[in-house]
C-alpha cells in the first residue's frame, strides 16, 4: 500500500559513483530524506574478494560520501563478526563489548569479515569529516519470530550448513555438549534497528549498538529436538569425531561431502572471547524492547526442515 506514496523505489546501483544516477537525480535523492540504511552486502563467506570489496566497501564508501554531501544520519548494518567471533584466529582475553573493534583479530583471513571490518572502518575514518552514524553489528540471524520464516536461498546459510552437517554426520563431539547457540530471529532484529534509528539517541557523532539474542541454546537441547525428531547424535570424544568425520570425507559416495569439509574447517572454533550486548540493552530497554527466549517450536520447525 505504501509503494510510490511512502516508498519510492529508485533503480541504481550503489556501487557506482552517484549510485549510477544522473546528479540532478542524486542531488534530489538526498534533498528529499533525512537518514540512510545502508543494508546492502555480500555475506558469502567464501567466493570472489574483489566481488564482496566491490559490495561492502566501495558501495559504503560511497553511502558515506553522499550522507556527507547532504549533512545525513548513517544507519549502517554491519556484524558481530567484525570481532572475528567463530570465523577467525583471535588473541584476545576480554569481553568484545560496543566499545571495541580491532583486537588483534586476524580478519584477513575470511572475506566476510575482512570487507565489513573495513567498512566499518571507512566509517570511523569519516568521522572527522563530520559523519554522524549508528553501527548495527548484527549477529546470527535466523527464522522469523513471528511465523518462523527464514531467507529463501537458506542452502546458503552457514548456520544452517552446520547443523546440516551435523544431521549427516549423526555425531557430535563431547566437548560441544555444552556449547552455546544463538538464534537472532530477522523480524526482530529488524524492529530493534526501525526503533534505534528513528529514536534519538545518538548521544554521540558515532553510535555501535550489538543485535544478538542473549538468551542462548545449549547443544545438548538441539541434540535432544533432533532426537524427539528421528536423528539421534552420537556423542564422540575429540579423536572418535575426527576419526569419524575422516572416514565420511574418504567415502565418495556420501551425499554431502561439502558440508562436512565446511563443518571440519569452519567448525566453533577460535572462540576464545565473550560478545557482550549489555550497552545495547540498556538503550532497548528504555526503547521498550527486549529479546525473547527461543521456544521448542521454534528450533523444530528448523530442525525439521534442515
Amino acid at each position: 500500500d505504501f509503494i510510490d506514496k511512502r516508498i519510492m523505489i529508485i533503480d541504481s546501483t550503489i556501487t557506482n559513483q552517484y549510485f549510477g544516477l544522473s546528479k540532478e537525480a542524486y542531488f534530489e535523492l538526498g534533498n528529499h530524506i533525512s537518514s540512510v540504511i545502508h543494508c546492502a552486502a555480500d555475506t558469502r563467506h567464501y567466493g570472489n574478494y574483489y566481488i564482496a570489496e566491490k559490495i561492502n566497501i566501495q558501495a559504503t564508501d560511497n553511502i558515506i560520501r553522499f550522507c556527507l554531501d547532504f549533512n545525513l544520519v548513517l544507519n549502517h548494518i554491519s556484524t558481530i563478526t567484525v570481532s572475528g567471533f567463530g570465523l577467525v584466529p583471535v588473541h584476545f582475553d576480554g569481553v568484545f563489548d560496543e566499545n571495541k573493534f580491532y583486537i588483534k583479530q586476524n580478519y584477513m583471513e575470511n572475506i566476510y569479515v575482512k570487507t565489513k571490518f573495513m567498512a566499518e572502518e571507512e566509517i570511523y575514518k569519516s568521522l572527522e569529516n563530520g559523519l554522524v552514524a549508528n553501527i548495527y553489528r548484527i549477529g546470527n540471524l535466523t527464522n522469523r519470530f513471528s511465523d518462523y520464516k527464514f531467507q529463501y536461498n537458506s542452502f546458503e546459510n552457514g548456520f544452517l550448513n552446520k547443523l546440516r552437517t551435523i544431521k549427516n554426520l549423526a555425531a557430535l563431539p563431547t566437548s560441544l555438549k555444552d556449547y552455546q547457540l544463538e538464534f537472532t530471529p530477522v523480524d526482530l532484529c529488524a524492529n530493534a534497528i526501525v526503533k534505534l534509528s528513528t529514536k534519538n539517541v545518538l548521544d554521540y557523532n558515532i553510535n555501535v549498538f550489538h543485535l544478538f539474542n542473549e538468551h542462548y541454546i545449549s547443544m545438548a537441547l538441539i541434540a535432544d529436538i533432533f532426537k524427539e525428531n528421528g536423528i539421534t547424535l552420537k556423542y564422540l570424544n575429540d579423536k572418535e569425531f575426527g576419526d569419524h568425520v575422516a572416514k565420511i570425507l574418504a567415502d565418495a559416495r556420501n551425499n554431502n561431502p561439502g558440508f562436512v569439509e565446511q563443518f571440519k574447517n569452519n567448525n566453533f572454533s577460535f572462540i576464545n572471547f565473550t560478545c557482550s550486548n549489555t550497552i545495547t540493552a540498556q538503550v532497548l530497554e528504555k526503547l521498550h524492547f527486549s529479546w525473547p527466549l527461543i521456544t521448542k517450536e521454534y528450533l523444530e520447525y528448523i530442525i525439521r526442515r534442515l
